[in-house]
């Protein structure tokens, strides 16, 4: 969705997670994947990224992440899935820088 606020135009990219019979969630999901293929269901309550136009440096963007969620995994799987994220926005920087003009 695009949108105008005081003059800078903003972006925003929101999800949330949705229910597949392939992946459901079992009431011991904490401990064990079990009857999944070892996969951990979490659940984006609401997560998405908010771009909006800079008002201090123009042609800049900033770039905002919010996730509310729960990884319904180990503390090690939830790390990873966080890095993951730091990740991908590392390349949107990348991506981003790389195509100015």
């Amino acid at each position: 969705m695009a949108t105008t606020v005081q003059g800078r135009r903003g972006w925003v990219r929101a999800y949330t997670s949705v229910d597949v019979d392939s992946c459901r969630p079992s009431a011991n999901d904490r401990d064990d994947a079990g009857g999944r293929g070892g996969y951990v269901r979490g659940h984006h309550l609401c997560s998405g990224y908010v771009v909006m136009e800079s008002t201090t440096k123009p042609g800049f963007l900033h770039v905002r992440l919010a996730m509310q969620c729960t990884f319904h995994a180990k503390d090690a799987a939830s790390i990873k899935a966080l890095a993951a994220k730091c990740q991908h926005l590392a390349a949107l920087d990348l991506r981003l820088r790389s195509c100015r003009l």
